[in-house]
């Protein structure tokens, strides 16, 4: 009988720290912390494996907490006014004529269980956009009048991305990752989390994807955590809904029920795929991140050829 008590005991023991191993962080940001993260993007373009277009793209954004209640933290976040962005290679002066407008700020509120963030001012900021809008267009009118319709065109996407909240949320989105991610989900030390969710198609906004999310987190030293994190996206819908919509435009156009299938025939051989990997290294203590980086890669195949894009992005904290 006490050998098998011991047993027990011992089955309790190794039970009861597999269920320790299971961790949650929160927030632990004080009113007036504040950090700056500098975002570096780089994006690369193949076709038939050869390069085609690359570019690097830098942003910094700062977060500081303003605000603080039993459970929430308000959080502003100030970055570069994205309707000046566009404009900026025509006109690179622009930001120093209308130092008023250079710099967006977003008010979030962040919950302390989760991390979820909300959007706070996104009609104030809709009516800065808009303002920022005209103010560039009245400067430019003075120094570049040919280009004036050229830059509207550039800058209509983001007055029209502002046009609701939710469409200001999904923007901002990766930025905000770079704040809340650590809070969003709970983990298992030294083992993987997987989570399946239906999303909004980043290729078709009316559309939904099958996605399966894989959390690894291990301990680096006291208090430093690595959090590996993929995405896995099912592509299938969208392909299927692709060939759909190509075989309908040909029906619509009068096309010989031959051609159609020849052409679904050869949008079978298509294939697209995309993954996403990222790599967050955090800090318990403090409460924030000290560095991420991810790579999402796209590719498939077409008619045309082989096709590859790749982003690369590296976020640092100071």
């Amino acid at each position: 009988m006490p050998k098998q008590i011991l047993l027990l005991f011992s089955l309790f023991v190794t039970v009861a720290s597999f269920a320790q191993t299971e961790i949650s962080f929160q927030p632990k940001w004080k009113v007036g912390d504040k950090r700056t993260a500098t975002i570096i993007t780089h994006d690369i373009e193949y076709k038939d494996d050869e390069l085609t277009e690359e570019t690097t793209e830098t942003l910094e954004v700062v977060f500081e907490i303003i605000k603080e209640s039993a459970t929430d933290y308000t959080v502003k976040v100030t970055m570069d006014n994205i309707a000046l962005t566009p404009i900026v290679e025509m006109y690179d002066k622009i930001a120093d004529e209308l130092p008023k407008y250079k710099s967006l700020v977003l008010m979030y509120q962040v919950n302390k269980l989760g991390g979820t963030a909300d959007l706070l001012n996104w009609k104030e900021s809709k009516a800065f956009i808009l303002e920022s809008f005209e103010q560039a267009e009245k400067l430019l009118k003075k120094k570049l009048p040919e280009d004036v319709e050229y830059a509207k065109m550039l800058m209509n996407p983001i007055v029209s991305l502002f046009s609701s909240k939710e469409a200001v949320e999904g923007y901002m989105e990766n930025v905000i990752n770079y704040l809340v991610t650590p809070y969003s989900q709970a983990f298992v030390l030294n083992d993987t989390v997987k989570v399946e969710r239906a999303e909004v198609n980043p290729f078709n906004a009316s559309d939904e994807m099958s996605t399966t999310h894989l959390y690894y987190l291990t301990e680096k030293g006291k208090g430093i955590y690595n959090l590996n994190y993929s995405i896995q996206f099912d592509m299938s819908g969208f392909v299927a809904m692709m060939k759909e919509m190509m075989s309908e435009m040909g029906k619509s156009f009068g096309v010989e029920d031959s051609s159609i299938a020849k052409k679904n025939a050869e949008f079978d051989d298509i294939t697209f795929n995309m993954t996403n990997y990222s790599d967050w290294v955090y800090n318990a203590t403090s409460g924030w991140l000290t560095s991420v980086t991810t790579k999402t890669e796209i590719y498939g195949t077409d008619p045309s050829g082989k096709r590859r894009n790749v982003s690369e992005t590296a976020v640092t904290y100071k």
